[in-house]
């Protein structure tokens, strides 16, 4: 679980 993948998955949550 790395910084970047984190942001992802927030970054995703945050659009849908």
């Amino acid at each position: 679980n790395f910084p970047l993948d984190l942001a992802s998955v927030e970054a995703v949550s945050v659009n849908g």
